[in-house]
């Protein structure tokens, strides 16, 4: 046997023994833009004998995740962390996690904050039309999300420009919250997963929407009137259990994905819709 042959056959031994060897991280994550991310650690986690499972969610649509009932669900990604199924989760933000850990008394916790997707104000004209002057507004109709958390993230967006005045009584506010409403808009919950299709269909003037959802949607992001600022709450967090917050795995999958070469990555592939968080 050649020494080029024997090289070669060695190294795929080593290959194949290091794959086996591989100590597993299993991280349940919605497919844009939290798994693209992920998919791009892999590599350094493998350097460091890990091997990053993700098990995904294909958006945000996914009834699972849009809703946080009564009684927990198998198949929520929270449920199968706090079940133990999953080492962690990369799809939700603190506000949703805190949220879901009091309705169903669980100890999950936030790791890292990785990026900040906003939502925005949407308009149901064409591109080439679309005039961003809020005098466009006046006795607009606005389909917000019927969802925990969005609906309030919604309503202090609209609060934020001074399209509508909430009672800032409670931390998380609904529509029944809105004390002044200069611009006369007409505010609609509606399903997240048919908001889009209310759009596109000019079923309502103008829709508030995660802007990651709205990609997924193929809505034109030049249609955006209005977006959310950074907050800190809302920011797309690495989640796992209160009791392995320290496990080597969880520190080494929050390196990867704090690190300058996925920050970079974050700013150059996902078309602004996620800004870092670190």
């Amino acid at each position: 046997m050649t020494s080029i042959l024997k090289f070669l056959l060695l190294s795929s031994i080593i290959t194949i023994t290091s794959l086996v060897n591989a100590e597993e991280i299993k991280v349940a994550a919605t497919e844009y833009p939290n798994a693209v991310v992920l998919e791009h650690i892999k590599p350094a986690l493998a350097k460091q004998g890990y091997d990053l499972h993700i098990i995904r969610y294909q958006s945000y649509n996914n009834p699972f995740i849009t809703y946080i009932r009564a009684v927990p669900d198998k198949g929520n990604p929270n449920w199968e962390l706090a079940e133990g199924n999953d080492d962690a989760n990369f799809f939700q933000h603190d506000a949703y996690m805190n949220l879901y850990n009091k309705r169903h008394k669980t100890n999950l916790v936030s790791v890292a904050d990785i990026f900040f997707v906003p939502v925005g104000l949407i308009s149901a004209k064409a591109n080439t039309n679309v005039d961003k002057s809020l005098s466009n507004l006046k006795g607009a109709s606005i389909a917000i999300p019927d969802s925990p958390i969005n609906e309030s993230r919604a309503l202090k967006l609209l609060a934020a420009n001074k399209i509508i005045v909430l009672d800032n009584k409670k931390a998380n506010p609904e529509i029944e919250d809105v004390i002044q409403n200069p611009y006369n808009v007409k505010l609609y919950r509606l399903d997240p997963t048919v908001i889009p299709t209310s759009l596109k269909n000019h079923t309502v003037d103008f829709a508030i929407l995660n802007l990651g959802r709205a990609h997924l949607a193929h809505l034109p992001l030049q249609n955006v009137v209005i977006t959310e600022h950074y907050n800190q709450e809302y920011a797309n967090t690495l989640v796992t259990r209160s009791d392995e917050i320290n496990q080597a795995k969880i520190k080494a999958l929050k390196a990867a994905l704090q690190s300058a070469d996925t920050k970079q990555f974050i700013k150059q592939n996902l078309n602004g819709i996620a800004v870092p968080a670190f």
